[in-house]
């Protein structure tokens, strides 16, 4: 699978852009495709805290499930996530959804200090 829209890439795990988001941007990890995973996406894009809040109630995506992200979560929690580095303040949460084909995890990532750029990775692995 090789998409590069990013409302079909997020619509892969039942997710939607939010109104307002800049500067959006889909990048791929093709080192996970060649390990077997089915796809392997981030969408990102800029944004306001209206933008973050809004993002996150349209997912009933409460803010004490974010949890703290550094760098040290780039081998862990982020592997399926195109970023190099993570602000200081960052959080960020994981969870699962039914890909077809394939087992789905998203990670999302909001940059620190004040969690306007947002990081949504997409990926799929067989089960």
């Amino acid at each position: 699978m090789d998409l590069d829209n990013p409302a079909a890439i997020l619509a892969l795990a039942g997710l939607v852009l939010p109104e307002g988001a800049q500067n959006v941007r889909v990048d791929t990890k093709p080192d996970l495709v060649e390990l077997g995973y089915h796809y392997a996406y981030t969408v990102s894009w800029d944004g306001t805290s209206a933008t973050t809040q809004a993002f996150l109630d349209a997912h009933q995506i409460e803010w004490v499930t974010l949890l703290p992200r550094d760098d040290s979560h780039l081998v862990t929690f982020l592997r399926e996530m195109a970023v190099t580095s993570v602000p200081e303040g960052s959080v960020g949460r994981d969870w699962s959804f039914h890909a077809n084909p394939g087992y789905g995890q998203v990670g999302l990532l909001l940059d620190g200090p004040d969690h306007t750029t947002i990081h949504v990775a997409v990926s799929a692995f067989p089960s």
